[in-house]
């Protein structure tokens, strides 16, 4: 028997702003894990559609919340991230999910990795309606990617030791966009090893008020702007090779092709049905 006290404490932070379209989705999909050792914060900056309603109905197994203005989701990321205790920290976005038993996944992979100090796998992309659009693979080693300027962490679903996360400073708060990428580059830059997981953890949301996609130029200007400013000046220059390298890789290695077929098997199912197939298998 598996006591809550073998078990990593994990600190998951959701900042949410009016996605109250969402929010229910992302917090039963927290929740839902029903990971015995989980401390779970989230943080709206304010909003005016029924969110904090939301959240109250589920104040009580929460461990820390607010609705009030704030300067936005790094803002509110780093103040949960000072807050928390966890032995592991990550956040999910709430338009996100993550996908059943990814907690108990990753809890796994950091009792088998003790000198890992960032912890993923694999993720898919789904639509409004949380229909499964496309799956994508990570490389097992996306911290040698890391040295050629390239970042391969999915944000959900991937946690990080706090040492690893003050050693290089936490996040940018002038980053609005690119600061999971640039986090995770920046620890892995500073050796911090990356623990992967061959198994889909969570499941990004694709619909058109992201900022990924309704400001997708200013998520592109600013990842230029970090790279240029936080990343070392040898990492940029690498970039073009690490692409050709990754490609290459992904092919050889099969990821391409398994995407592919997990894809065509994937494509239109609700996600939680779809994961809960495949765990049997």
């Amino acid at each position: 028997m598996i006591l809550m006290t073998d078990l990593p404490r994990i600190t998951i932070i959701m900042p949410s702003y009016n996605q109250a379209t969402y929010l229910e989705e992302a917090i039963c999909s927290v929740l839902d894990q029903n990971y015995p050792n989980l401390e779970f914060m989230i943080l709206d900056g304010g909003s005016t559609d029924g969110s904090a309603a939301i959240i109250e109905r589920y104040a009580n197994r929460l461990t820390y919340w607010y609705s009030r203005p704030d300067k936005g989701q790094t803002d509110a990321l780093i103040h949960g991230f000072a807050r928390a205790t966890g032995d592991l920290m990550g956040w999910v976005n709430s338009d996100d999910v993550l996908l059943p038993g990814c907690l108990d996944k990753i809890a796994q992979l950091y009792k088998a990795h003790p000198t890992a100090g960032l912890f993923g796998g694999n993720y898919i992309l789904i639509d409004s309606r949380g229909k499964i659009i496309r799956c994508r693979r990570h490389p097992d080693n996306p911290e040698w990617f890391a040295r050629l300027g390239l970042f391969f962490v999915n944000q959900p679903g991937s946690f990080f030791k706090r040492d690893d996360y003050e050693a290089v400073g936490g996040l940018h708060k002038d980053l609005n966009y690119f600061m999971d990428n640039d986090l995770y580059v920046r620890m892995m830059i500073n050796c911090t090893k990356f623990a992967y997981i061959n198994a889909y953890l969570s499941g990004f949301r694709i619909h058109s008020d992201a900022k990924t996609v309704s400001q997708i130029q200013q998520a592109h200007d600013e990842g230029k702007r970090a790279r240029k400013l936080y990343w070392p000046r040898r990492i940029s220059r690498l970039r073009t090779v690490g692409k050709v390298i990754y490609f290459s890789f992904q092919t050889l290695n099969g990821n391409f092709i398994r995407v592919i077929f997990d894809t065509i098997q994937a494509r239109d199912h609700y996600w939680s049905e779809w994961v809960g197939t495949i765990a049997k298998k």
